[in-house]
């Protein structure tokens, strides 16, 4: 039996299948017709998503996976993905923080491994605060200093984004932008300026990590290693302040690889550990005054259910680390339960 682990992002997705060479395309139905090309008879798939990421995505991956005839073995968190990558190549067992950072999304997890189980801890993140952020923290000091106007943002958005990107393998890069307001920017931007620019979303992911850090209660000098699934120098310094030891540079394949080795796992073609989950949102129930009462805390162990008992007009809020509503979905007066199955989707049953 033949099932492939794909990652799928907003920049497109990555399959991979055992030593194979990945399949990349802009979706999940075209790297999945890809690896049916390739392999012929595929018996399905595990699929990644971020730990920290917005509650319905899960659910909206999931459609797009049935959506594309893909039968979906589990979707575990990237983190979880990396770890057991990383266990793969190495035969390294222990804690790990993993770093995962996307184009609009970061979170920081804690993940144990060994022979039997890989478990996620804790994990803490912003979905709001990825490299876009980043990128948005160079074009305002960079408009600034050429006296952009309205319409030369765009593409000041787009050469900040390749100047970071370059910035992840050169120490400076040239900026030579012609701008439609007839401004010209011709200037070279170093490492150095750029974590200047955005110190303030540094300053946040660092409080992630050793959030994530607190609740696992654990410490930094009690990990085995800090796995980090970009190559951006920004989060080399996260690593070196919060966790004081090196990064190991995992690169954006290991979710895909990960989940590839995890498909091997549960189709019985080798041995290795379970992926245990935790809910990465809390759940309260808000009535119309504006009334919250809490019925699920975060970091719960998947799969999970709950007794409740919502009013007509009741909704079901969902709340990040911070405390913050991050989704809000409508409830049935006739809901008696809520169900988070082992992938972090949440059901409501009557």
């Amino acid at each position: 039996m033949i099932a492939l682990g794909i990652d799928a992002t907003a920049d497109g997705a990555c399959a991979v299948q055992g030593d194979a060479p990945p399949i990349r395309g802009r979706d999940l139905r075209q790297v999945w017709q890809a690896g049916l090309e390739r392999f012929g008879a595929l018996a399905g798939a595990v699929l990644t998503a971020p730990a920290g990421g917005a509650p319905g995505e899960r659910r909206s991956l999931l459609r797009l996976a049935r959506q594309a005839d893909i039968d979906v073995f589990r979707l575990i968190s990237a983190p979880a993905a990396a770890a057991l990558a990383h266990a793969g190549r190495t035969g390294a067992h222990g804690t790990f923080a993993v770093l995962d950072l996307r184009r609009t999304a970061f979170d920081c997890s804690l993940v144990s491994v060994d022979a039997d189980r890989v478990e996620v801890l804790a994990a803490v993140g912003f979905a709001d605060l990825g490299a876009d952020a980043v990128d948005q923290a160079i074009v305002d000091a960079l408009a600034a200093e050429s006296h952009a106007t309205p319409r030369d943002l765009s593409t000041l958005r787009l050469h900040a984004r390749q100047a970071r990107e370059a910035l992840a393998d050169a120490f400076d890069t040239g900026l030579q932008v012609r701008l439609p307001s007839g401004a010209r920017l011709d200037r070279r931007l170093t490492r150095h300026e750029a974590a200047h620019y955005a110190d303030r979303v540094r300053r946040r992911w660092m409080a992630a990590c050793r959030r994530a850090v607190a609740e696992a209660e654990s410490h930094p000098a009690w990990l085995d290693g800090v796995l980090v699934l970009d190559n951006a120098p920004m989060l080399r310094r996260v690593v070196r302040r919060a966790f004081n030891q090196p990064a190991v540079i995992m690169g954006p394949d290991a979710r895909a690889e990960g989940a590839a080795r995890y498909a091997r796992i549960l189709v019985g073609e080798e041995a290795g550990p379970l992926v245990l989950e935790r809910s990465t949102h809390g759940l309260c129930l808000e009535a119309r005054d504006g009334t919250r009462t809490p019925i699920l805390p975060a970091g719960v162990p998947l799969p999970a259910s709950v007794l409740c008992q919502p009013q007509r007009g009741d909704r079901l809020v969902h709340l990040d680390w911070r405390g913050k509503s991050v989704a809000v979905e409508a409830l049935e007066a006739t809901t008696t339960s809520l169900f988070l199955d082992a992938d972090g989707v949440v059901s409501a049953r009557p």
